[in-house]
Order: structure tokens, then C-alpha cells, then sequence
């Protein structure tokens, strides 16, 4: 379960390590498309350049070796490496956050018209991301670590699958609207959020519920109206 909140820290690492002839081959072709798309043929280069210096940006203020070990480590001693790991990579959440503001910036003139608030609140959201993992020297996620909220979570594995069974079992997701999908994320998150309510600190609720709120803010989705009043009771 750590993996999962390891791989939305660091969501650019796994692309910073392919080989670059062939990742930038294939994002330039991706680029020259979408650019072409939207009007934006001249600024092709700026957009590749602009997400290669993402990965590498990201890869640079991460350490690999690090997130190997903890990879290899015993469940129990993963989740306080796991916080000595986060904390030290928050020690660059400056240079993270320009990492991700600038590719943003890099892409914009090569999507939908449409989006453009969009990738703006996409911005935004990694922001506050960084926010949830490393202010006031990563206390919400101190908090979430120390309270024993990975042993709540492994005991209650099976009632977090089942949540997430209602997705897994849609026929039909590819003929969804985008109201209807984000119903249905809705409803997988609120019952992940109710299932670990149950656990012996609150913390672990109220941090996966304030993680499911950020990503979702980065999204088409808005999370449920009562996930947020329940967000506003547990401010984190």
C-alpha cells in the first residue's frame, strides 16, 4: 500500500528513466499531433523540451537508490523510511513545484482550448499535492505515518478491494459520460474513506480523504459535495 501513496508523490521518476532517444521519439511524434491539433505547430520544440526537462527535473530531486531499499525492506520498517524519504525530497518542494509549473506552461499551447482552466487547477493541485506531503516539515504525513495508519489499512485490504470492485466490474465504463464515471470514482472514494474512519486515529481517514480531494481537483472530477463537508470538519 505504500507504493500507492509513493507513486503520487513522485509520479515522474518511472518516465525520467526511460532511455531518451526513444521516450523523446515518441513524445515528439505525441507533440507534433497535438500541437498541429491546436493551432500551436511553432511550438513544438518548447513543448518536448519542456516535458524532457520535466523528467529529468523530477529524476534529479529524487533518490533512487533510497525508494530501492524501501522497496526491499520488511512491511513493518517501510513506512518510517518511507517518511525519512518523503521529508528529504520535501527539502526540494520548491524546485519540485517549479518542475511541474513549467511543463504545464511547456504544454498549454498544445491542448483544448477548453482545458486551458483546467491545466491551470492541474497546477494548482500539484501545489497543494506537495503541500499535503510536505508542509510544516511533512506533519499531516508524520501524523498519518506514526498513527499506525499502513497497519489499518493491511487489515482492512479486503473491505478497500471490495470498494473498488463496483469499477473493476463495469462492462459498459468505455459508454460512460464523464458524470457517470465520476459517479462512479465517487463512489469507490467515499467508501475507502468510510472503511478506514474505522481505523484507531483519525488521521488516516482525513489524510487519504484530503489526497483523494487533491488528485480529483486535477481531474474532470469534483469529489462528492459530502466528502468536502466532511474535508472541511478534518482540515489537515
Amino acid at each position: 500500500m505504500w507504493k500507492f501513496f509513493a507513486a503520487l508523490m513522485l509520479i515522474g521518476v518511472v518516465a525520467g528513466r526511460v532511455t531518451h532517444p526513444y521516450n523523446e521519439a515518441r513524445l515528439r511524434e505525441a507533440m507534433e499531433r497535438e500541437c498541429k491539433k491546436y493551432g500551436a505547430d511553432d511550438h513544438v520544440d518548447k513543448a518536448v523540451d519542456g516535458v524532457v526537462t520535466f523528467m529529468n527535473c523530477v529524476s534529479n530531486y529524487t533518490d533512487h537508490e533510497a525508494l530501492a531499499r524501501i522497496s526491499n525492506m520488511p512491511n513493518e520498517d517501510q513506512p518510517d523510511e518511507l517518511l525519512n524519504f518523503v521529508k528529504l525530497t520535501c527539502k526540494n518542494q520548491a524546485e519540485i513545484n517549479a518542475c511541474f509549473s513549467n511543463v504545464i506552461d511547456a504544454i498549454s499551447p498544445c491542448t483544448d482550448p477548453k482545458e486551458k482552466d483546467n491545466i491551470q487547477v492541474a497546477k494548482k493541485s500539484m501545489m497543494e499535492m506537495t503541500d499535503l506531503f510536505c508542509k510544516d516539515n511533512s506533519k499531516s504525513f508524520s501524523e498519518f505515518i506514526n498513527d499506525g495508519a499502513f497497519a489499518c489499512i493491511d487489515d482492512k485490504v479486503y473491505d478497500l478491494v471490495m470498494c473498488t470492485s463496483t469499477i473493476q466490474h463495469l462492462d459498459n465504463y468505455q459508454t460512460l459520460t464523464t458524470e457517470q464515471a465520476c459517479a462512479a470514482v465517487g463512489e469507490v472514494t467515499t467508501c475507502i474513506v468510510t472503511a478506514l474512519e474505522s481505523c484507531p486515529k483519525p488521521s488516516t481517514a482525513a489524510f487519504v480523504r484530503a489526497l483523494f480531494r487533491t488528485t480529483f481537483k486535477s481531474t474532470s472530477c469534483s469529489i462528492l459535495a459530502e466528502e468536502e463537508n466532511k474535508i472541511a470538519v478534518n482540515k489537515i
